[in-house]
């Protein structure tokens, strides 16, 4: 519960570009039922790793919800934007 609280303190604090700059998460979640799996994040944020994934996925389900989202954008935009 520690890490998905830490997880949404740093989406809502971080400046609006970080959160929204990788995609939108309806934009991932290509089925729109509101989860975005492995597959959608992969085929829509391209080089996200699984331990990215894993990490950002806090309580462990396999999919990433908006707050764990939030998480995924960060660290792509960090990390992935640029390669």
């Amino acid at each position: 519960m520690k890490l998905k609280t830490t997880i949404l303190v740093l989406a809502l604090l971080a400046p609006a570009p970080l959160v929204a700059g990788a995609s939108s998460f309806s934009r991932v979640d290509e089925d729109a039922n509101g989860a975005i799996t492995p597959q959608e994040a992969k085929s829509n944020l391209k080089g996200l790793s699984d331990v990215h994934f894993n990490k950002c996925d806090a309580d462990r389900n396999g999919v990433l919800d908006k707050g764990e989202f939030g998480c995924v954008s960060m660290i792509y935009d960090r990390i992935y934007r640029d390669r």
